[in-house]
């Protein structure tokens, strides 16, 4: 029932996390006097801060520095990473399929 639960939640929720992320970052926020921040839309705040007043603090990392320490720190195929195993996913896959590839949501999820 664990491997049910990762299979089914785990990608669910991290679709409703981006769509959060998506949508926090791309609508401008509400001016706050008693916050000393730039004004606008955070994603527009940080491709071009410039217009905003705002100064680039940010540090620049290479493509390649970040795969190194992905590698070193969290290499993909360690068994921490690996919630599901391949096996279990290739059956719940095709369950899912025989129940006519459902879009799994949260009016379904509970029923799954």
């Amino acid at each position: 029932s664990s491997l049910v639960f990762r299979y089914l939640f785990i990608s669910w929720l991290q679709h409703k996390c981006d769509e959060y992320v998506t949508g926090n970052n791309t609508h401008k926020k509400r001016h706050d006097q008693n916050v000393a921040r730039p004004n606008g839309v955070p994603i527009l705040i940080e491709q071009v801060p410039e217009r905003f007043g705002a100064e680039d603090f940010k540090v620049a990392f290479s493509a390649e520095s970040i795969n190194e320490a992905r590698q070193l720190y969290a290499p993909p195929n360690h068994p921490v990473l690996k919630l599901i195993p391949d096996t279990f996913t290739t059956l719940a896959h095709g369950f899912i399929t025989d129940l006519g590839n459902l879009e799994i949501n949260q009016n379904v999820v509970w029923d799954i």
